[in-house]
């Protein structure tokens, strides 16, 4: 619906005369939907449990009516390589220390598992964390690629990068959906 897609699911529900409808039509996908995630996470939206469609919370009134306003942290820009793998310049200082934290720690358990690193983590699910900056297990679990048995038993080291407020002020896009 914020993107814009005319689909007939969305025509049948007349969801194309809602004033959001195409409001968020030049944010990519993966920007949207890591401010979506980030927005549930701060408790702005919530899941509505019969149809699985997000709802705005109580929260979020504030922001609707224009007094308030959400920070969301922006996707590091993809670049030609993986930003695990090269030296990458132009990125925010916390997204290469966070990468740099990850990349340590996939090291450490696949040496504890006596497994390949890339069994442990590929380099765009390290880059989707740091994109998502989860803060619990839970939301390192909702992550793509993340497998189940490190959100389980190695959640602490893969969150602790996200676990304090970042100091990104400069870094962080206003996002508003009106």
């Amino acid at each position: 619906m914020l993107h814009g897609l005319s689909t007939e699911k969305v025509h049948v529900g007349g969801h194309d005369d809602l004033s959001v409808f195409g409001k968020a039509d030049d944010v990519g996908r993966r920007r949207l939907m890591s401010v979506i995630r980030q927005l549930r996470a701060d408790g702005y939206l919530d899941v509505e449990v019969e149809s699985g469609s997000l709802k705005v919370a109580p929260r979020a009134w504030d922001i609707l009516t224009g007094k308030g306003a959400v920070y969301a942290s922006g996707i590091a820009p993809r670049s030609a390589a993986s930003v695990v793998r090269t030296n990458v310049t132009g990125l925010p200082q916390w997204v290469l220390e966070a990468t740099k934290s990850l990349v340590a720690a996939r090291e450490r358990i696949a040496k504890e598992q006596a497994a390949s690193v890339y069994s442990i983590l590929d380099d765009r699910t390290i880059e989707r964390i740091v994109s998502a900056m989860p803060r619990t297990a839970e939301e390192l679990a909702a992550i793509a690629g993340v497998p189940a048995f490190l959100a389980e038993n190695h959640a602490e080291v893969l969150i602790a990068p996200f676990a304090t407020p970042l100091e990104i002020d400069n870094e962080i896009s206003s996002f508003s959906l009106f």
